[in-house]
């Protein structure tokens, strides 16, 4: 992964960076080394992947980890050294997939105390319920076998398989196959918890995945004449809730407004058309989860219609509305 700290020296993260560069183009590089049969120069590659890892490695993991930090350069220099000694183009194509293996390792091996994916999710959410500890576990043994498997595909394509074949799936498939995974696994973990962020992707997902139950299109029992007045409850796990906000989830008063009152005056008046506009609209006071909302709407079957929402007697938000109205 990317340096761990800010506070490093900047060519500490500079050459953690590269690392990363050189192990992602590494499949086709070698590719092109191997196929020209310059070993020597597919061997400066791993050699110099080995420095970028080795050296920050050495200066900042403690002497408990010294073995897992200089793992991978030191695959990548038997690896160069073996392929250029016995000139076999095949002992070159290791280290992509210790990389994954090693990847896959972390992951697994977490398990035993906190998962990897836990840890990365305590940071946003450091109260993390049951739930989705369960899922975070779910997903890092996922990813462990996953990388596992990957790179156990990879060696035996290395092994036994062209050197076109190799490079296909290490240097194309397998990024495929994480990219692939790391969307998939948003977009369930979207569908799951409905914790959208305010990102575009994330505001593309709420609209295409959410399907609001509309807490005034249940059949409500409505007086008789033109004013309304009823009670609506409004649910602790409301989906508008979630994501609006961590820690002190409110209604948003969009939601007040599409949820409940233009589908009660709409239910009231079915002749009325598009909402046209708002005017003078107030928002008062916080809606919070489980609370009881009293919705008053005058007017109508005319265009303009007044509102008024309470909760324990306190106004809520109030305004007025004007709708098409359909022949």
């Amino acid at each position: 992964m990317p340096p761990d700290s800010p506070s490093e020296p900047p060519w500490m993260r500079a050459c953690a960076v590269l690392s990363w560069v050189l192990a992602g183009a590494s499949p086709l590089v070698l590719y092109l080394a191997v196929a020209r049969g310059r070993l020597e120069e597919a061997a400066l590659v791993l050699l110099a992947f080995a420095a970028l890892r080795a050296v920050p490695a050495l200066l900042r993991a403690r002497r408990e980890h010294l073995v897992a930090a200089l793992r991978l350069p030191l695959v990548a220099v038997l690896s160069a050294a073996v392929g250029v000694l016995t000139r076999e183009p095949r002992a070159l194509l290791v280290l992509p997939s210790a990389s994954q293996l090693a990847f896959g390792a972390v992951f697994l091996t977490s398990l035993r105390t906190t998962p990897l994916v836990e840890h990365f999710a305590r940071m946003k959410h450091p109260e993390l319920d049951a739930e989705r500890a369960r899922y975070c576990r779910t997903v890092t043994l996922v990813w462990g076998v996953t990388l596992t498997v990957a790179a156990f595909v990879g060696l035996a394509l290395a092994a036994w398989a062209s050197l076109a074949t190799w490079t296909v799936f290490t240097g194309v498939g397998s990024y495929a196959l994480v990219a692939i995974l790391s969307s998939g696994e948003y977009v369930i973990r979207k569908v799951r918890f409905r914790d959208f962020g305010a990102g575009l992707i994330d505001r593309m997902l709420r609209r295409a995945l959410v399907r609001p139950s509309g807490l005034a299109r249940r059949e409500l029992d409505l007086p008789e004449g033109d004013d309304v007045e009823v009670s609506v409850e409004v649910p602790a796990d409301y989906v508008f809730f979630r994501g609006h906000f961590d820690g002190l989830p409110i209604l948003p008063g969009v939601a007040q407004l599409t949820e409940i009152v233009v589908p009660l005056a709409k239910r009231r008046h079915p002749s009325l058309g598009a909402l046209t506009s708002l005017d003078r609209v107030r928002f008062r006071r916080p809606v919070f989860p489980g609370e009881t909302i009293r919705v008053a709407l005058g007017g109508g079957p005319s265009r303009k219609m007044t509102f008024e929402l309470e909760v324990d007697g306190r106004v809520v938000a109030n305004g007025s509305m004007t709708f098409e109205v359909r022949e």
